[in-house]
């Protein structure tokens, strides 16, 4: 009898135990994958505030300016300070108005 409720509790142990490691594990993928998204994220808001700023000078320089240009720099710009920490927020709002000063007196 004694050896019959020691292989019960052992296997229930270690089903415990088997489902908290299962449930660990799917917990890590969750946040590797939210960690994923968000540096995707940052990376194509990155990559469209560049060319908004870009397109917004070179609009300036070339005396044809538009409106939605500089909308969506705006809207780029709100999008990083969103998603990007606080080391990146200053510069990248300083860089884009000294683009709108600059080339759009």
């Amino acid at each position: 009898m004694g050896a019959v409720v020691v292989g019960v509790i052992g296997t229930l142990l270690g089903v415990l135990v088997g489902g908290a490691l299962q449930q660990s594990q799917a917990s890590r993928n969750r946040k590797w994958q939210r960690e994923d998204s968000l540096t995707d994220a940052r990376r194509t808001a990155s990559a469209e505030d560049l060319r908004s700023i870009s397109a917004s000078y070179a609009q300036a320089v070339s005396g044809q300016r538009h409106r939605a240009e500089d909308g969506r720099l705006l809207a780029v710009t709100a999008e990083i300070e969103v998603l990007a920490g606080r080391d990146v927020i200053g510069p990248a709002r300083d860089l884009v108005n000294s683009v709108r000063l600059t080339a759009h007196p």
